[in-house]
């Protein structure tokens, strides 16, 4: 829709610049005033506002009543920055639209973006939600890096334990001669001891040497000539989330919600719950209601809550209470869409 605005704006613009290249000077006219539908004339002397104005506000009216809602606030945009003083452009809207005939159609959106006013981001609080405050990278915690094991490393002889398989780290295991008993075989003269372990059962263990270290490894779990650790045992890699700064990315590292810069007021709406489209003057013969507001909702269906009074009203749209101030002589479309259509059949003339 901004980018319709925009892009209005523009065109208008080169077609006043366009029509004030080639434009003559025109003699001072006295042409009597027109019925609201007929194109708008004025009594006055060029002195008083830029005579492009007058021609701008017809064009403004078109669009307004056709419903080209960013089509007219581009014109009435124009409109305005001819108008150059303050008193230049009351001088203007009384003659184009009188004090008794001025009605404001105010057009709204009822906020997406929040249920209370406050910022959605940090539900409020104004902090940053990564870090809460901290003003560091909420992954690596400010430390940049990260150390983990290596496991390119570890020996698989020993699945990194660093002891000895055979004896589990006793240094000894039973002796396979005597089957841990001691004795020797047993002769006419009596059973001598186990000439293997010398009756003790057990012997040093061949596999370690006696040491209960893993003999690939020698007993330090891991198997040299490491690339990854360089013989360290760790690997360090570079937290990726703030690319080994150690500060909040989402922050930027002052601690504060980047949504709405610390105020935890929602940015989108600034408190109100609602955001104000457009703002348009318009002649009461334009408007089929006079002032009041037209609640439209588009979910589930299609429904609107009309009401032809001014004064301060608490409304409800769903599950949301909102807020609404009508102003005498003010027409509020308040929408829980984007979508504003609907305000030229309901509203328009």
């Amino acid at each position: 829709m901004k980018t319709n605005f925009h892009i209005s704006l523009i065109l208008v613009f080169g077609c006043l610049l366009s029509n004030m290249a080639g434009a003559e000077p025109q003699a001072e006219t006295n042409i009597p005033h027109s019925t609201a539908d007929a194109p708008m004339i004025f009594e006055v002397q060029d002195s008083y506002f830029h005579p492009k104005a007058v021609d701008l506000f017809n064009d403004y009216k078109t669009s307004l009543c056709l419903g080209r809602f960013d089509e007219a606030a581009a014109v009435l945009t124009l409109i305005q920055a001819l108008l150059t003083t303050e008193n230049e452009r009351a001088t203007f809207w009384q003659k184009a639209i009188p004090d008794i005939q001025l009605r404001t159609l105010t057009i709204i959106q009822i906020c997406p973006d929040c249920l209370t006013g406050k910022c959605l981001t940090c539900r409020g609080q104004g902090i940053c939600p990564a870090c809460q405050g901290k003003k560091q990278c909420p992954v690596c915690k400010g430390k940049k890096s990260f150390s983990t094991r290596c496991k390119a490393c570890l020996c698989k002889a020993c699945s990194a334990s660093g002891i000895c398989t055979k004896c589990m780290g006793y240094k000894f295991i039973k002796c396979p001669t005597c089957l841990g008993s001691g004795m020797g075989i047993q002769t006419a003269s009596g059973t001598p001891m186990c000439s293997r372990c010398g009756g003790k059962g057990r012997i040093t263990c061949p596999e370690c040497s006696g040491t209960g270290k893993c003999p690939t490894c020698a007993g330090k779990g891991r198997t040299s000539g490491c690339p990854k650790c360089n013989d360290t045992g760790v690997v360090v890699t570079t937290c990726v989330a703030c690319q080994g700064t150690g500060k909040c990315v989402l922050c930027d590292n002052t601690g504060v919600c980047p949504a709405c810069k610390g105020n935890g007021v929602c940015p989108r709406c600034d408190k109100n719950g609602m955001i104000t489209y457009y703002r348009f003057p318009v002649h009461a013969d334009w408007v089929r209601l006079q002032a009041g507001y037209i609640l439209h909702r588009e979910q589930p269906v299609v429904t609107n809550q009309i009401v032809e009074k001014s004064g301060s009203f608490q409304v409800f749209c769903g599950s949301r209470e909102i807020n609404l101030n009508v102003k005498a002589n003010e027409i509020q479309c308040v929408s829980d869409g984007e979508m504003f259509d609907w305000v030229k059949s309901q509203v328009l003339k």
